[in-house]
């Protein structure tokens, strides 16, 4: 059993700024074999009241005989008052 994971930020300025997550496991064992590993990519920005979060996650599983690939992504725009 193996688990790494890893997670990144870096501020551009106050208004924007750039987060990413990895991770990875693997299990080896009696009746099951399991990889997994994923990803996901968030930029923020803020622009007076207006938030922008735009995200990009990935997903990678292969469990015995089974393999699941999965790639996605998402737009959020949220005003505060």
């Amino acid at each position: 059993f193996s688990d790494i994971s890893a997670r990144l930020a870096y501020n551009f300025s106050s208004q924007s700024k750039i987060n990413m997550e990895a991770s990875y496991r693997n299990q080896t064992g009696r009746e099951i074999d399991l990889d997994l590993f994923t990803l996901r990519t968030e930029y923020s920005a803020t622009v007076r009241q207006l938030y922008f979060k735009l995200g990009v996650e990935m997903y990678n599983r292969s469990y015995l005989s089974e393999k699941v690939d999965f790639m996605g992504g998402y737009v959020k725009i949220a005003r505060r008052f």
